[in-house]
């Protein structure tokens, strides 16, 4: 679905659900109502007057129940429309009320709503139809992210967006697991900076797509069009973000190097095509390391990386599990020692150790370096 395509169903879908909202505030400003009449036709209006002081009780506890039952009613059915519509009811019901200890501040409070809710029954918009603003150029990675990487991340979440969208959606649970992607795409673009004055990449984002809670409402007329109209607007924006990753590559002073690239080791070449996506995890993690102010643990783990991408005796299997090995490694020097592993951490050390054959560069790395290395080990 494309982005003009999305927006015509939005507003199609925001005019339903309109005339529903208006059929729906009625009902409930009538129920308002008939609460006023009661308290109005009631003998006593102050509880802490004696004479017939249980019969306002009962009436004050018969009319706050039934406005936190409607108030609660109303916001789980109005999620994700338009602030103007989620905010009529001005707090979040309880019961009984913090406020509205007698039946006059009570009716109060109910003629208060009342009129909110039958000026607000006339809205010919109810939904968010959000305008689609592309994202900023000007912008850069936060320190410690690889632009590679991210990149990667991003097509994987335009490939899963694109997935959700083709999935058949029920009405009750439409937009549950979208809105799980939502939350881990807004978690990567919070990875970038914008230039002062410029709407943040995660803002614009969930601007696009905040609407899409409103699809378990059942003033809904189409809940899997409406999960996929406001789908088609994220995933284009995504979309967006990502063919400008160079860009914001080059302002983070980062450069996307090829899938081929090689590494000059020890006056060898090491193509490390099959191992370009790891190595760039490793460095990644490194260089949050480094940034945290651990350089000797950086220093350490780079030597071992390099140690085994130099290795002329290992195969690409060995390789490969070695790389993992220290990727683990790094991510858990990475975390606060409390939720560091000690027994998975130890088995990785070992298996370094035992890989570490006398005469082997791997072997060199570790007898320089091991006991730095030991220090990722918690205690």
């Amino acid at each position: 679905m494309d982005r003009e395509t999305a927006g015509r169903i939005l507003v199609g879908e925001d005019r339903a659900a309109s005339v529903e909202y208006c059929r729906y505030a009625m009902d409930i400003a009538a129920q308002a109502a008939e609460r006023i009449r009661q308290i109005a036709d009631a003998p006593v209006v102050d509880v802490l007057v004696t004479a017939g002081a249980a019969e306002a009780a009962a009436l004050l506890g018969n009319v706050q129940w039934w406005e936190f039952t409607a108030g609660t009613d109303y916001l789980s059915t109005t999620h994700g429309f338009s602030s103007r519509i989620r905010h009529l009811w001005r707090a979040n019901p309880t019961f009984p009320p913090g406020a509205g200890a007698t039946l006059h501040e009570t009716r109060s409070r109910l003629v208060d709503l009342e009129q909110a809710l039958r000026a607000a029954a006339s809205a010919d918009s109810v939904l968010i139809v959000p305008n689609f603003e592309p994202p900023s150029r000007h912008a850069r990675l936060k320190p410690g992210l690889n632009a590679r990487v991210l990149k990667d991340e991003l097509a994987d979440s335009v490939d899963r967006g694109r997935e959700l969208s083709r999935m058949p959606v029920r009405p009750a649970t439409a937009p549950t697991e979208v809105e799980h992607w939502v939350m881990c795409v807004s978690n990567l673009l919070d990875g970038f900076e914008v230039s002062s004055g410029s709407p943040c990449f995660t803002d614009q984002f969930g601007g696009l797509i905040e609407g899409v809670a409103a699809a378990r409402s059942p003033l809904v007329a189409e809940s899997a069009q409406l999960t996929r109209a406001y789908l088609a607007l994220g995933i284009t924006y995504l979309e967006e973000v990502h063919g400008q990753m160079s860009d914001y590559a080059e302002t983070s002073g980062q450069s996307e190097r090829d899938p081929s690239f090689r590494l000059d080791i020890s006056g060898g070449t090491f193509y490390g095509g099959m191992f370009g996506a790891k190595i760039m995890n490793i460095d990644s993690t490194i260089l949050t390391i480094a940034q945290q102010g651990d350089g000797r643990t950086a220093d350490a783990l780079k030597a071992i990386e390099h140690a085994v991408l130099a290795e002329p005796e290992l195969d690409d299997q060995s390789r490969q599990e070695l790389l993992e090995t220290v990727e683990y490694l790094a991510q858990s020097a990475e975390q606060p020692p409390e939720k560091r592993s000690r027994g998975m951490v130890k088995s990785a050390l070992a298996a370094l150790g035992v890989a570490a054959t006398a005469g082997t560069e791997l072997n060199k790395a570790m007898e320089a370096w091991g006991q730095v290395l030991g220090g990722v080990l918690p205690s």
